[in-house]
């Protein structure tokens, strides 16, 4: 046999081989799925500081059951336990710091402020608001300190689905199913970072759907205190932290006196 004829026989074996490493049953797909998971959420866990931009694509269900689409971008920037904060391009221009005290958020579209008091960790915080101030984030569960167990709940179902590439570059693409939401993942093979996230809310009027593109992560940004300190421009108007339970109209208020160890968990997680 020449050297060019092994050299292709060769690589036609490795190929096959490849292949037929790919599952084929839905154990064996539920199995990888969850591996690439924990594989991704173990990466996200050992970093203490970490940004990125979120490219968050939304459907609006309307009134007669027409859908529209709302783009927004969001820069982000985290320190674990106790640091978090985004500026938004689009929609109502909200910005948000938290200290591991309190939240500010800030629009800038309606010249508005408001601020609460939060628990002490970054985990606790995304619960209490999410549960109490109906905070919505698609991609929050990535910030938790292990994104596997936020994003997987025991009536969580689904898997690997197959290698897809975005950019010139491979990557592993997830799919799962629970009562609240469907959730596809597109997991980088070389490091393991998220490059798109897909959410379908179930519950929701006409099953509205966005879709997250992840741009510019940075693992090792440079923060401090300052990164994480609320800074909000003279004259606008504070108003009081909306809750979940409460229709009141908007009023002037102070720092409002949350009671986190009360705090229910979230829907949905």
């Amino acid at each position: 046999m020449s050297t060019r004829t092994f050299v292709v026989a060769l690589a036609a074996a490795l190929g096959m081989a490849c292949r037929g490493s790919e599952p084929r049953t839905a154990e064996e797909k539920k199995a990888k799925g969850d591996q690439i998971l924990r594989e991704m959420s173990s990466t996200l866990a050992g970093v203490k500081n970490f940004s990125f931009t979120a490219e968050e694509v939304s459907e609006k269900v309307g009134p007669g059951g027409q859908k529209t689409q709302e783009k927004i971008v969001r820069r982000v920037v985290v320190r674990r336990p106790d640091g978090f904060t985004f500026r938004t391009e689009g929609g109502l221009g909200l910005t948000v710091w938290y200290d591991g005290k309190k939240a500010t958020i800030v629009s800038d579209e309606k010249k508005r402020w408001a601020r609460g008091s939060m628990p002490p960790t970054l985990d606790e915080m995304l619960d209490y608001a999410a549960a109490v101030h109906d905070l919505k984030l698609p991609w929050a569960d990535l910030l938790y300190s292990s994104p596997y167990e936020a994003l997987v709940s025991p009536d969580t179902t689904g898997g690997w689905v197959g290698v897809e590439t975005i950019e010139g570059k491979p990557h592993d693409h997830l799919s799962y199913q629970n009562p609240v939401v469907d959730w596809e993942i597109w997991v980088g093979r070389e490091r393991r970072g998220v490059e798109r996230l897909k959410i379908t809310y179930k519950l929701d009027p006409g099953q509205p759907v966005t879709l997250v593109t992840f741009k510019d992560e940075n693992l090792a940004p440079t923060v401090d205190e300052n990164t994480f300190t609320a800074q909000v421009p003279d004259g606008y108007t504070r108003i009081r932290l909306a809750r979940r339970d409460s229709d009141l109209a908007p009023v002037e208020t102070a720092d409002e006196a949350a009671s986190p160890a009360a705090s229910p968990a979230p829907p949905g997680r």
